[in-house]
């Protein structure tokens, strides 16, 4: 897993994520907040212990992040915005889904 000393602590706002997410700040990364993303499969950067990200979606079918193990979330809900949530645990980098409203 990552370096806790070398980690961001303040959440920061990024555009775009692409298809690839940056857990290396312990104050969450925030991507896509005005533009949902629509990428399938997310690859993970900079990881550090107890770093996270959130995304917001929009898609056809469920995004996958490699390298990392889905937990249960909300259902996916097709071409509707919803947050994809991406964390490191100390143990391992977790994922799931979460839904906007209802």
């Amino acid at each position: 897993m990552g370096n806790l000393a070398t980690a961001k602590g303040s959440p920061s706002t990024i555009d775009d994520a692409g298809s690839e997410i940056n857990l290396g700040n312990i104050g969450g990364n925030f991507y896509n907040m005005a533009s949902a993303n629509a990428t399938a499969t997310y690859t993970l950067t900079g990881s550090v212990d107890f770093g996270n990200a959130i995304i917001l979606i929009n898609r056809a079918t469920a995004p996958v992040v490699t390298g990392a193990t889905s937990i249960l979330g909300s259902a996916f809900i097709a071409n509707t915005n919803m947050y994809l949530q991406v964390a490191n645990n100390g143990t391992r980098v977790e994922y799931w889904l979460e839904q906007i409203a209802p």
